[in-house]
C-alpha cells in the first residue's frame, strides 16, 4: 500500500500516543509531589485530552514535517541489521516525537537506513516539545 499526503491523521494520531507514553507527570512540588509525580501521561490521559492550543501547536509540527517526508516512507530500503523496516506511517510519526525530543531513539536508530539521517536532521530542527497538566486537567504543550 503507498502512502500519499491523506495518511496524515495516521502520522499524527501515531506520534500524540508517542508524546504521552514517552513523557512523564510533573506535578507539585520537591516538599510535596503530587499523587501522579512521575508518571506516565498515558496512564492518566489520553489524545483526547490534550488542551485546544497544545494540539494546534503538534499539529502545525507534525504537519510540516510530514508535508516534508511522506513520499519518502515507501522508499526506504529495509535495514541491514535483519530486523524487518518500519514502512508505516504510525512508526514514523513516533519515531518523529522520538527524535524531535531526543528520547535516545527514532529515525537514527537503524530502522531508516536510507532516509533516516534526513529525517533525524529535519526532526532537530523542531525544538523540543515538554507536556504539562494544564489546571483544567489537560495536557499542554511548552
Amino acid at each position: 500500500m503507498k502512502t500519499t499526503k491523506a495518511d496524515f491523521p495516521a502520522f499524527f494520531e501515531a506520534y500524540l500516543v508517542a508524546s504521552l507514553w514517552s513523557s512523564t507527570i510533573g506535578e507539585g512540588s520537591e516538599e510535596e509531589p503530587g499523587k501522579r509525580d512521575g508518571d506516565p501521561f498515558d496512564k492518566h490521559f489520553s489524545i483526547s485530552d490534550f488542551s485546544e492550543e497544545a494540539m494546534e501547536v503538534l499539529r502545525a509540527h507534525a504537519f510540516s514535517f510530514w508535508c516534508r517526508m511522506w513520499y519518502y516512507i515507501d522508499h526506504e530500503k529495509p535495514p541491514t541489521s535483519g530486523r524487518t523496516a518500519p514502512r508505516n506511517v504510525p512508526q514514523a510519526g513516533h519515531d518523529f516525537w522520538l527524535t524531535q525530543n531526543g528520547h535516545g531513539a527514532g529515525f537514527w536508530d537503524g530502522d531508516w537506513p536510507t532516509y533516516g539521517e534526513q529525517f533525524t536532521k529535519l526532526s532537530k530542527c523542531y525544538p523540543e516539545i515538554n507536556l504539562y497538566v494544564t489546571p483544567e486537567n489537560q495536557v499542554g504543550v511548552e
